[in-house]
């Protein structure tokens, strides 16, 4: 159809040019017309074919050949495969469409969250992808136990160009946290003895005990609790108040301690008694769960006071360490069957020969022990067994 209609055109131009010679020959002027062509360009999107700038037309084109070259739009590249040729030639009164294709250009910007000390990663990095051209704003966000480090740190505003990847590093310095604990007078506020400064506590949960100080009572009511929770970055103080030991000018005082033999540590708070009356006194050690008191160590509970003076007695006590030890008879079979088992309680320092566990048993006779021995440490855990094996005679 195309086709005919140019030739349909191109006959009209012959018979006009026919015409306008023959005016001529009559003395007549006459202008020819000229059916004028059009080239429109469009710039599409090559992945949704929608428009990315308004069109450009070229209107009012003689028949003839045409050259157009695609321009430079930001943010986008020109995707040659799939675009039209820019050159071509137009026909008498005809409209042409070319058509030029782009890829939108993608950004990227990364956010990677830093240790300020060592530049080590504190939480995954997050990527942003296909960001626009233009100005951009990231704001630090808060990590629990870190502080923000601005001086450090990239900015987190600025203007990304068309393809441009940027890295924007965020730095933050640890948070640490202490606990001090100081140790006062009850009445006076003065410290009666150096304060103790715990540094880079870990976050969570915290327990500390007032020690035992010479010559004062610790005065539970008055202190802050020993116990509780620290936070990201905090810094606590504890109090711990003593009441001052008067002396008495009539009456004397007993404190009774309760060590563990092994690391000097109390097992139980002390007990002071006041008043005692000058003369003979007698305290006996009281039995305590998981452990076994140690007469060679301690202090003996009797003896005698004199006016004004404070004794303190210290009991000394053995951790216990649970063993269980398990009696096995050979079967029939060739296996062990369980005869019994039994637990007994071992002090530090004490040796647990497995053959000196063993039981005489008619018709069976001790073979060995799994292990041969344990030997109760500082370091033992609690609940060891020791197995005796027992071999069938033969009768």
């Amino acid at each position: 159809m195309k086709h005919l209609i140019n030739n349909i055109h191109k006959n009209l131009f012959r018979a006009l040019i026919a015409l306008t010679s023959f005016a001529a020959v009559q003395g007549c002027v006459f202008d020819p017309i000229y059916d004028l062509g059009s080239v429109s360009i469009r710039y599409l999107d090559s992945a949704t074919g929608e428009e990315i700038q308004p069109s450009t037309p070229h209107g009012g084109l003689p028949a003839g050949n045409y050259a157009y070259t695609h321009p430079d739009i930001a943010g986008w590249s020109f995707n040659s495969e799939k675009s039209d040729s820019g050159k071509g030639t137009i026909g008498y009164g005809e409209n042409v469409t070319v058509k030029f294709y782009y890829d939108r250009q993608k950004q990227s910007i990364t956010i990677r969250y830093l240790d300020a000390a060592t530049d080590e990663e504190i939480q995954p990095s997050v990527t942003h992808s296909d960001v626009p051209a233009g100005p951009y704003s990231y704001t630090a966000p808060d990590i629990a136990g870190w502080a923000f480090n601005a001086e450090k740190s990239d900015p987190g505003k600025g203007t990304i160009t068309a393809g441009e990847s940027i890295v924007i590093r965020f730095y933050y310095d640890r948070l640490k946290q202490s606990i001090t604990i100081r140790y006062l007078h009850s009445a006076t506020d003065e410290e009666i003895r150096p304060s103790v400064t715990h540094s880079d506590v870990p976050v969570g949960p915290y327990s500390y005990t007032a020690p035992y100080i010479d010559g004062y009572t610790f005065n539970a009511q008055k202190s802050d609790p020993g116990k509780g929770t620290i936070a990201a970055g905090q810094s606590i103080v504890i109090r711990f108040y003593y009441d001052e030991w008067l002396p008495d000018p009539v009456f004397q005082t007993i404190t009774i301690r309760y060590l563990d033999s092994g690391t000097d540590e109390e097992i139980l708070s002390p007990v002071i008694y006041d008043n005692v009356p000058v003369g003979p006194y007698s305290y006996t050690h009281p039995d305590i769960e998981g452990y076994r008191f140690n007469v060679d160590r301690s202090d003996s509970g009797s003896g005698t006071i004199g006016e004004g003076e404070n004794i303190t007695v210290t009991f000394y006590y053995n951790r216990l360490v649970t063993l269980v030890i398990v009696h096995m008879l050979q079967s029939d079979a060739g296996g062990y069957d369980l005869l019994t088992s039994r637990v007994v309680k071992h002090v530090i320092g004490e040796t647990i020969v497995g053959s000196e566990c063993a039981y005489d048993i008619p018709g069976y006779s001790f073979d060995y022990s799994d292990p041969a021995e344990i030997t109760i440490t500082e370091d033992t855990e609690d609940n060891q067994r020791i197995t005796l094996y027992y071999g069938k005679d033969n009768t």
